[in-house]
């Protein structure tokens, strides 16, 4: 009996201390807890396929450019925790199809690739910075999609940083994201 005691509490600690493998929609509850993401998590999985819909090439026109965004879903492992996300290339056009900013070929890797925050309810988190980032080429995109078009049309909104920009470094910057909601199509 004692055996059978102690068998069942070594197989008790075993399963309590497992890895643990969470949903990403999850991870938007840890984000701003005190207490932060518990040891025992160590992968957030798009295992409902949340991401999926968003994988494509998205062309939108604001402002006189156009805008080409190509969304990747990628598995990265920055810290302890892997994780499944979303990455943003871009090539931003004028009206005349001369380049203002183009990423497509940038690694994974470079700051200057959009990454993927979290998801909160239907709308998906991405961190931006620009090459210019001193003078508020900075922020954070959401995408979520409109209703009731089978996943091929979805808005895109940008809020820049709220940071000191100093004018003197910045004389004649625009911003090149867009500044106000836009509807990109698949």
């Amino acid at each position: 009996m004692k055996k059978i005691l102690i068998l069942t509490f070594f197989i008790g600690i075993t399963f309590s201390c497992q890895a643990q493998i969470l949903p990403i929609e999850k991870r938007i509850d840890y984000i701003s807890s005190r207490d932060g993401i518990p040891e025992s998590v160590t992968y957030f999985k798009d295992i409902n396929n949340v991401l999926d819909k968003f994988v494509g090439t998205w062309k939108g026109i604001y402002d006189g450019k156009n805008y080409e965004f190509r969304v990747s879903k990628i598995t990265t492992k920055p810290r302890r925790v892997t994780e499944d996300k979303l990455v943003m290339r871009y090539l931003i056009t004028n009206s005349n199809g001369i380049v203002i900013e183009d990423t497509r070929a940038l690694p994974d890797s470079s700051p200057y690739v959009i990454k993927g925050n979290y998801i909160e309810k239907n709308t998906y988190f991405l961190t931006y910075i620009g090459k210019n980032a001193k003078c508020g080429q900075k922020g954070t995109l959401m995408i979520d999609f409109l209703k009731d078009n089978s996943n091929t049309k979805m808005n895109l909104f940008f809020s820049p940083s709220r940071e000191i920009i100093y004018e003197n470094d910045c004389s004649g910057f625009k911003q090149i994201m867009p500044l106000k909601e836009i509807i990109l199509t698949k």
